[in-house]
């Protein structure tokens, strides 16, 4: 979530997104990877999916920054479940404060692709809507988790679980 609402806790999801990164690259090995920043738009880092992940992929979260307007969820996950096949397994890692513009809209393209891709929420900022990404990874199939920043030491943590969960 790269929108105007992160722009106190960016810092934070960035760590956090590379936390989840890093964890990703060391426990899993058999792994199709992409990312996408998202807010008005969505900037998609590979054209495709990957099978492994590249150095500059946590470049890609370093150069975040919370300018891309309103929070407009729907629109990853709509380009997300144009990829699906029947075959693959995919898995949505949320990282974001849950201030969606459309929360109805949000809630909307979460049940289209209900059964189709597992979504888990990693919330982030001392405002985060928990309601509504305790929501989205319900509907998602998937887990919610918040993160306090106050509370570092446990991100590593909270992290392997929602990895775990996620096999």
């Amino acid at each position: 979530d790269c929108s105007n609402s992160m722009k106190g806790s960016l810092t934070e999801l960035k760590k956090l997104a590379s936390l989840a990164l890093k964890l990703l690259a060391k426990e899993n090995k058999d792994i199709h990877f992409n990312m996408v920043r998202f807010g008005d738009k969505c900037q998609q880092f590979y054209p495709t999916s990957k099978e492994t992940l590249e150095k500059d992929s946590l470049e890609f979260i370093q150069q975040a920054k919370a300018n891309l307007g309103n929070t407009n969820v729907w629109l990853p996950l709509k380009s997300i479940s144009d990829l699906v096949d029947d075959n693959s397994n995919k898995i949505v890692f949320l990282f974001s404060d849950g201030h969606f513009t459309d929360a109805n809209a949000a809630l909307a393209a979460v049940r289209n692709i209900s059964g189709k891709i597992k979504l888990f929420t990693f919330a982030v900022s001392a405002t985060a809507n928990k309601h509504l990404l305790q929501k989205v990874a319900q509907i998602g199939s998937g887990y919610y988790e918040y993160f306090d920043k106050s509370r570092k030491s446990t991100w590593q943590a909270k992290v392997r679980n929602q990895l775990e969960k996620a096999r």
